[in-house]
């Protein structure tokens, strides 16, 4: 997608294909959050769903999946690593890097697995973050 090309629903449901449906679901639990597109030069149309100006995530759309990038804080990284019903999340969590907005992941959403666990990452914040 091209600077000029501001993605819609119509070019996004075209290049994201079988996973369009998980792109929609994540906007639909996100709705509380404010949304805008924005342009990289190195990374091209990312949306970045965020809060009182702090972001929640990015999602960054390629030819049949999508990328959920997003950066945990330290409480959130702990709660996380200490709930025994998020076991699944804990070994990216636990190898996730520090940067200065927190602890770095991403998620390349291409199968059902990978959104499973970008879900409920993305559902525990939204609770946190409350």
């Amino acid at each position: 997608m091209e600077l000029s090309n501001k993605p819609t629903e119509d070019t996004l449901n075209d290049v994201l294909g079988s996973v369009y449906s998980h792109y929609e679901e994540i906007i639909a639990i996100t709705g509380t959050f404010s949304t805008e597109w924005i342009h990289s030069q190195s990374g091209g149309w990312m949306l970045k769903v965020f809060d009182n100006k702090k972001s929640l995530l990015y999602i960054i759309p390629l030819r049949n999946e999508f990328i959920v990038s997003l950066a945990i804080r330290e409480n959130e990284k702990d709660n996380i690593l200490n709930d025994a019903k998020l076991k699944e999340l804990h070994r990216q969590v636990s190898t996730s890097k520090k940067h200065t907005e927190g602890y770095a992941l991403k998620y390349e959403i291409a199968n059902d697995q990978e959104y499973r666990q970008a879900r409920l990452l993305i559902e525990k914040l939204i609770e946190f973050r409350k």
